[in-house]
């Protein structure tokens, strides 16, 4: 079990790094087009589609990265007034619906890179599968860290 969690935590550092990634090159990306824009008069193509290809990949890592240790905003109202073992299965029930949500999201977002196919981006020319491919393997992540968070609970982590 402990080698499973050895694992799990070094696929998180993992994402966690090429969501670092994604976001300076989100930060590097827009400098860049607003210096060329605004100073040099020539803006770049490619700036706009590229920065947000690496906002979207950046927030569907951190969005997982994020679950996998517990920082989502949260409201924990019922938890001043249930007992323990109640409130332990009502966060079973919570993580369990937003697995279901989830699976049912990842099954669409496969459809949804199929869709996008090989039409490229007008700026860049890159294949516009590239962008939408985000969003299964971010949710494919969620998935991970929601079985891990209900892992946890389950085991009073």
């Amino acid at each position: 079990m402990k080698t499973i969690q050895k694992i799990y935590d070094i696929i998180f550092k993992l994402v966690e790094g090429v969501a670092v990634v994604f976001m300076w090159g989100m930060v590097c990306i827009v400098a860049y087009s607003v210096f060329m824009r605004y100073v040099l008069h020539n803006a770049p193509r490619w700036g706009d589609e590229l920065a947000l290809l690496c906002m979207v990949w950046f927030g569907f890592l951190s969005a997982a990265v994020a679950l996998k240790e517990d920082r989502h905003i949260r409201i924990n109202f019922w938890g001043m007034f249930l007992s323990k073992k109640m409130h332990k299965g009502l966060e079973l029930i919570v993580h369990g619906i937003g697995l279901v949500a989830l699976l049912v999201f990842f099954k669409y977002s496969v459809h949804l890179v199929g869709l996008a196919g090989m039409t490229k981006m007008t700026g860049s020319r890159l294949p516009l599968s590239y962008l939408y491919m985000a969003e299964p393997v971010g949710i494919g992540m969620l998935i991970v860290a929601m079985i891990g968070r209900i892992g946890d609970i389950i085991a009073n982590r």
